[in-house]
């Protein structure tokens, strides 16, 4: 808000003093910048001429403690103004704070936007004059109250199209570009999805920031309020995400990292995947599958005649878990969809699945052997090892199988021979154990015949000594008389 000219009632001078064009009711105008720097002081008269204000002995004391007030509060006065303006005080923010809820949440929502910290104020997107109400709004100043939908667009790409006006320089400028190019920037549908459909107008926060809708774990489901509504199919729909491998791991806090929306579908571009830009979006994560893929048949077929990908296997929106131990007996499934049960390539699904299925069962026989070793007291460390070198293998045959070839049957082997060592060390604990059992039998059978034998003793010593004290008494001591006379 500008401050243009602040008025104050002149005082009397002090005594003996004289101002230039002074008067009792003269002014002292100190007028501002908009920035809230002194620009002019004057002191003038409005009756104009010279004169001099003589200051009786009486009336001095008075008047000088007047003239020190004066000043103080003139200094303070001009201080706060100054300060005010310093601090970027807006017409725009002092007006719609004090208005009612609906009007005043702009300045809510925009004491956290990163704008805000940026440094831009509301008239670098609305226009209008910040400093001052009466021009404020005026259509003179630029003032735009709501910006349609090109506006929008164009505003926000202005900057974010300008790597001199972003400040951070890992962030692309290129975003508009893609967006015009993609499907919601060719739409001609009516409120078509802007910049501020999915980042907010005033409360536009960073995408680390987990209020964000854009945050990885908040905007799938901001898409879906779109989407979902043009999806008739159950089996694709886009809220199927949500159930799936990634969205169940972004859901349940398992990894911030696993993809959402705009990890295979761009985040401005936004767009339509084709069955080999699947392909290439998967492999952005899951290299190693992506490059057995590309090295086997299904590769090459992918080339010649634009299928398979990765979506005929997994699908796309209702991804299941593809971990080696819940991919047993999907295999085939999956293979049965493109080729006829009983043809070669689905003979060699069927022993893939077989083969992984034998490996895994092995594979857990062997560490529920190793749980009931350490049960027992046996130290299994050797065996838990061999046991975990042969998971790691089977991890390898998980991204193996996507070449259809070879390599997984290499690499089962491998793991194979890990599991029949720690099957023979299986077989040593088991003798070890057999001579733990045999020991620890015979040490509680030792110390049941030391329990017993004591037991014993002390019965034969009870007795004895209740003996003692029958013969001890003077019946027994008569009787014992007329015992040795007889």
């Amino acid at each position: 808000m500008r401050l243009n000219k602040v008025s104050f009632p002149i005082l009397p001078p002090p005594r003996g003093g004289r101002i230039r064009g002074g008067h009792a009711n003269g002014v002292i105008t100190p007028t501002l910048s908009s920035f809230g720097k002194l620009r002019t002081v004057s002191l003038s008269n409005p009756h104009g001429g010279d004169h001099a204000h003589g200051v009786t002995a009486s009336q001095n004391g008075s008047k000088r403690l007047l003239v020190r007030l004066s000043i103080i509060f003139m200094a303070a006065l001009l201080l706060s103004a100054s300060g005010v303006m310093g601090m970027g005080t807006s017409s725009c923010i002092s007006c719609h704070d004090a208005l009612a809820e609906k009007n005043s949440e702009p300045v809510s929502l925009w004491k956290r936007d990163l704008h805000k910290e940026a440094g831009l104020g509301c008239h670098d997107c609305h226009g209008g004059d910040p400093d001052s109400l009466e021009s404020a709004m005026a259509p003179s100043s630029g003032f735009v109250e709501v910006l349609d939908e090109k506006g929008i667009i164009h505003l926000c790409g202005g900057c974010h199209s300008d790597a001199g006006r972003m400040p951070d320089p890992t962030i692309a400028t290129d975003q508009m570009d893609q967006y015009l190019s993609g499907p919601h920037g060719t739409s001609v549908k009516v409120n078509r999805p802007t910049c501020v459909t999915c980042h907010g107008s005033h409360g536009i926060y960073r995408v680390t920031d987990p209020s964000s809708p854009v945050f990885p774990t908040r905007v799938t489901h901001m898409c879906i309020q779109c989407h979902d509504k043009e999806s008739t199919d159950d089996e694709t729909g886009p809220w199927r995400y949500l159930e799936d491998a990634h969205g169940r791991a972004l859901a349940q806090g398992v990894t911030t990292s696993a993809p959402s929306c705009p990890d295979c579908h761009g985040a401005h571009r936004a767009a339509v995947l084709t069955i080999k830009g699947t392909q290439m979006v998967c492999g952005n994560c899951h290299t190693r599958e992506y490059e057995y893929f590309q090295a086997g048949p299904h590769g090459q077929s992918l080339h010649l005649t634009g299928e398979p990908s990765c979506i005929h296997c997994h699908g796309f929106h209702g991804i299941e878990a593809t971990g080696i131990d819940e991919i047993i007996g999907r295999i085939t499934d999956n293979c049965q969809g493109c080729h006829q049960v009983g043809s070669r390539a689905w003979r060699m699904g069927s022993e893939i699945d077989e083969n992984l299925g034998i490996a895994l069962s092995l594979l857990g026989s062997l560490q529920d052997m190793s749980e009931d070793f350490r049960l027992a007291g046996v130290e299994t460390g050797e065996m838990d090892n061999l046991n975990q070198e042969a998971h790691a293998w089977l991890l390898q045959v998980e991204s193996a199988i996507h070449s259809v070839d070879t390599d997984w049957e290499e690499l089962t082997g491998m793991a194979k021979v890990k599991m029949m060592a720690a099957w023979d060390q299986a077989r040593d604990y088991n003798l070890e154990k057999g001579i733990r059992r045999v020991i620890l039998l015979f040490i509680a059978l030792l110390a049941v015949s030391i329990f017993a034998l004591l037991a014993y003793k002390f019965k034969l010593a009870e007795r004895d000594q209740q003996r003692r004290q029958l013969l001890g008494s003077p019946e027994a001591r008569q009787r014992e008389q007329e015992h040795r006379r007889k």
